[in-house]
């Protein structure tokens, strides 16, 4: 086998991966055959926003958490960035 082969077996057989939220919602789909059910319909419905209700909250405090404490910190940074001092072997 030649590097060649081997760079186009590995392109042909790429992976992809579907694990965003419309992937997940689409799982809760009922199978093509499983027997209808009168309310089936709304019962996914229901999980499926029950499930991207939990994502957006998840999303919502990871930002509100995370990203938002360290924006003062880097508007401080950004402030504060004339003020250093460099030691005498910089200059």
């Amino acid at each position: 086998m030649t590097d060649h082969f081997m760079a186009g077996f590995f392109f042909f057989f790429s992976f992809n991966i579907h694990t965003g939220i419309s992937s997940r919602v689409s799982h809760l789909n009922p199978a093509w055959n499983e027997p209808p059910v009168d309310d089936g319909c709304l019962t996914h419905f229901f999980k499926a926003m029950e499930m991207v209700g939990e994502e957006f909250q998840d999303r919502v405090l990871y930002f509100s958490k995370s990203w938002w404490s360290a924006r003062s910190l880097v508007m401080d940074a950004i402030q504060n960035r004339f003020k250093v001092k460099f030691p005498l072997m910089c200059r």
